[in-house]
């Protein structure tokens, strides 16, 4: 080998090792910064995650790293021991997009943690609760994201069309994302059915606050084809599930609120306030925003006080108490600030905000800096008044005026 060839050769060695060492360096400093947070996270405790949540097991996990580009929530995983690991729990509302990307298969999507159980119907494999002929899918089965809701109908759809009968049709409890997906899937494989919803067609969807971001992603459907896109609102995905419906010819029966169910699988009977339905299998789709939650506070009564935003413009030159830590609450407030005049105040009772996803939690900060929105942590509601609000401040009672509590 001549003098220059040996020089070539050095230099090209050199660069290679200068990357690498780079490369593992920036790799170190994150695995550090990682473990740091994940520590700081189990000190605050918002190290469990609250719904659907990635596990990685070390022992198969190759460390590609292919897993935390691919959440479209951002840095959900970091590295920690040298493997992916979920860092950023309370974050993390079940894209799974990360167990899909994963080249050696060491994710699963699991719901709950030894330490933070969730409350959630038993199901099989098939969706198929305790009650046999009784499937639970969707966001009361979990599964609150819409193209996870979307493929958890589809799949019930194609358990069903080997187990119904055609003696007496499906009866699908609700449309919202995953009792539509239901719909379609039994209307392309000709099982009879009847699509039934106490409100309107949309579900949930159809009361988040005017011009909500809807956060999904495309899926096939089955008669109509690609559906959805990464970004959508809320105005635009209802618009686009009423020409689906419409494209494959399914009725929404919307009004009919089921109130009992009776008989056995292959036979039941739904009790509902417009008179009963036969039918031979029942999948409950139904969400799991039929009760609001309740303050239990003297004063929760008056009319006031309200359970979800839909209109903010309504609100101009009213003060507006929202109460609440989750995405919600923040997009209430976000949306009041931003879309009206009104005077918003933010009361949580936690220290900070952990149960947002981040996108949320900065746009509040920047309205908090703005003064757009005030906001109580610590703070929790003992008492609604015509024209007040009283608060407990971390052991300090304070009193607010108030028009309207959005809880």
């Amino acid at each position: 080998m001549d003098l220059a060839t040996l020089w070539i050769v050095s230099g090209s060695l050199a660069s290679v090792g200068l990357l690498a060492g780079g490369h593992l360096g920036r790799r170190w400093a994150r695995e550090r910064r990682d473990a740091a947070e994940l520590e700081a996270k189990r000190a605050r405790g918002q190290h469990l995650a609250r719904s659907l949540h990635p596990v990685i097991d070390p022992n198969i996990c190759i460390g590609s790293l292919s897993c935390l580009r691919a959440c479209p929530e951002g840095d959900i995983l970091g590295i920690v021991d040298g493997a992916a690991k979920l860092v950023h729990a309370d974050h993390c509302i079940g894209h799974g997009r990360c167990a899909a990307e994963c080249p050696v298969g060491a994710i699963r999507l699991v719901f709950g943690t030894a330490e933070r159980g969730v409350d959630l119907p038993e199901v099989d494999e098939f969706f198929e609760s305790s009650r046999p002929g009784v499937h639970v899918v969707g966001e009361l089965g979990g599964m609150g994201l819409i193209k996870n809701a979307i493929q958890q109908g589809l799949q019930v759809a194609e358990r069903l069309a080997e187990t119904a009968s055609r003696q007496a049709p499906v009866a699908v409890v609700g449309a919202g994302p995953a009792g539509i997906a239901t719909a379609l899937g039994l209307k392309a494989r000709g099982i009879p059915f009847r699509l039934l919803e106490q409100g309107t067609m949309g579900g949930s969807i159809a009361h988040y606050p005017r011009k909500k971001v809807a956060m999904t992603e495309p899926v096939d459907l089955p008669l109509v084809g690609r559906f959805g896109k990464r970004l959508i609102s809320k105005e635009e995905l209802l618009a686009s599930w009423q020409r689906v419906l419409a494209k494959a010819g399914i009725a929404v029966e919307e009004g009919v609120k089921v109130t009992g169910l009776d008989g056995e699988d292959g036979r039941f009977e739904l009790r509902t306030e417009r008179g009963t339905v036969q039918a031979s299998k029942v999948v409950l789709a139904v969400g799991r925003r039929g009760t609001p939650r309740k303050l239990g506070v003297p004063g929760e009564e008056q009319e006031k006080v309200l359970y979800g935003l839909r209109d903010p413009e309504a609100f101009d030159g009213n003060r507006v108490l929202v109460v609440g830590g989750g995405d919600s609450a923040l997009e209430a407030a976000i949306q009041l600030a931003t879309e009206s005049s009104a005077e918003v105040t933010l009361s949580y009772r936690g220290a900070e905000l952990a149960r947002c996803r981040e996108a949320n939690r900065a746009r509040l900060q920047e309205l908090v800096a703005a003064r757009r929105v005030r906001l109580l942590l610590g703070s929790q509601v003992t008492a609604i008044r015509p024209r007040q609000v009283l608060l407990d401040l971390g052991g300090r009672a304070a009193t607010l005026e108030n028009d309207f509590v959005v809880v």
